[in-house]
């Protein structure tokens, strides 16, 4: 019986991994430690469970950023109206045989119909938007 006992001594004594270090030391002895002055102290006037700086930074930044995308969908919806609201106008308006625009305050054109730009030989209306009579006629025309 002896034998199995030994036996029983030696598994046991082979299943335990070995200690690193010596004797006395803490488990953590043979971890990585940081060298800076700061490390394992606390940090004035942050407790547990209080957020960081860049925690409440971040909070801030995810809650503009709903902001934005509130206002972006509320502008979208508005801008989709309005064009629901324009659309039988620029039907007529690109229907008419006549010039139809409309200027800006310096004279660019924001909007003009079908027939003021095929009348010029282009292709979509945007080849003339905002651009002036002086950029499509010559000067004595274009006042």
């Amino acid at each position: 019986m002896e034998k199995d006992g030994a036996k029983k001594g030696k598994r046991k004594a082979a299943s335990k991994p070995a200690k690193a270090g010596k004797p006395g030391k803490s488990k953590s002895a043979g971890k990585a430690r940081s060298h800076s002055p700061s490390a394992g102290k606390a940090k004035p006037g942050a407790g547990v469970g209080e957020p960081s700086v860049a925690g409440l930074a971040s909070v801030a930044l995810q809650r503009q950023i709903r902001s934005l995308l509130a206002r972006l969908k509320r502008a979208d919806a508005r801008t989709l109206s309005l064009e629901r609201e324009l659309r039988p106008f620029h039907v007529l308006a690109d229907n008419i045989s006549d010039h139809i625009y409309f200027k800006d305050s310096e004279c660019r054109f924001l909007w003009v119909n079908r027939y003021m730009y095929k009348l010029r030989g282009l292709d979509k209306r945007e080849d003339l938007l905002g651009k002036t009579s002086f950029d499509i006629h010559n000067a004595e025309r274009a006042q």
